[in-house]
């Protein structure tokens, strides 16, 4: 019983609508992750700026983000994929 597998004619297509789709798709994933990203740093800002006006603290929890990059890793590691975790 051996079947020669034959493409079809229409393989060629339907092969480069899928690539189109998943890189059209995946430029909206980044977009989207980028606009959330960006209010994220936007209500950062924004809490650190009401912060500083209201209390002394906001530029030393500003310096202590940035020393300690890991301050919230683990509540972020949801984002991070398990064969990229340190060990």
């Amino acid at each position: 019983m051996n079947r020669e597998l034959t493409t079809p004619a229409s393989y060629g297509d339907l092969l480069h609508a899928v690539k189109v789709q998943v890189r059209q798709r995946q430029y909206q994933a980044l977009r989207a992750a980028n606009k959330e990203l960006i209010a994220l740093y936007w209500w950062l800002g924004e809490a650190i700026s009401r912060s500083h006006g209201e209390q002394c603290w906001a530029k030393a929890l500003v310096e202590t983000l940035a020393r300690r990059k890991d301050l919230l890793k683990r509540e972020l590691q949801g984002f991070i994929h398990p064969m990229n975790q340190e060990i």
